[in-house]
């Protein structure tokens, strides 16, 4: 996923310069008449002197290609269990590592502490009672989409171009929860979850 009124005084403060600029811009003109009659005789000289053509501008270099996404989510994941948050055990140093060297947000919140309302929120912007999804599906949920008029991040680049593919581990994001819209291949587990492991060999044969 760019962009001022002055006072009546600035301007008459400024009045006094335009003046002196005008009488300055008096003989300017003068001189500029002068070049360009001059400019005309020498061109008049002669029949056969032509008029050096216009240099072609230099071709405007291709756009850059739009870069690669990659969104990493770890449900019930607490930040204060993580190095990078102050956690004193060593339980994440890859992601501790990765903290060091990227954009790092102090305060971060998700809108609701249940998995799917949350995921629906990340992917639309909008909170719970504007997406409408305020529970998973096996606990009376209704799955996402039944509002046409919203639409997730992965839909939007997929109508931009990219090449989309989803990849979960439990049963809260499966297909049928409609958190697969947008998603050209969507990979998820036989039963109820699997491992980590698993999710990301699918993840890493895709991206190959």
């Amino acid at each position: 996923m760019c962009c001022a009124s002055r006072d009546s005084r600035a301007f008459a403060s400024q009045s006094r310069p335009a003046r002196r600029w005008r009488r300055r811009c008096g003989s300017g003109r003068a001189y500029v008449a002068v070049l360009v009659f001059l400019v005309i005789l020498t061109g008049c000289g002669s029949d056969e002197q032509a008029l050096p053509a216009a240099a072609t501008p230099p071709a405007a270099p291709p756009p850059p290609p739009p870069p690669n996404i990659v969104l990493i989510s770890v449900d019930t994941l607490r930040a204060d269990h993580l190095g990078c948050y102050g956690y004193f055990r060593d339980t994440s140093p890859n992601i501790d590592a990765f903290a060091r060297e990227a954009l790092f947000f102090e305060q971060a919140f998700c809108t609701m502490s249940v998995t799917l309302p949350s995921h629906v929120s990340l992917f639309t912007g909008l909170y719970p009672l504007e997406h409408g999804i305020l529970a998973n599906i096996e606990h009376g949920g209704v799955p996402f989409g039944w509002r046409t008029r919203v639409k997730t991040f992965a839909q939007f680049v997929s109508e931009a171009g990219y090449e989309t593919a989803g990849f979960v581990s439990a049963l809260p994001l499966k297909r049928d929860t409609g958190i697969a819209a947008g998603f050209e291949f969507f990979s998820q587990p036989r039963k109820m979850t699997r491992s980590a492991e698993e999710t990301n060999q699918a993840a890493l044969a895709w991206l190959r």
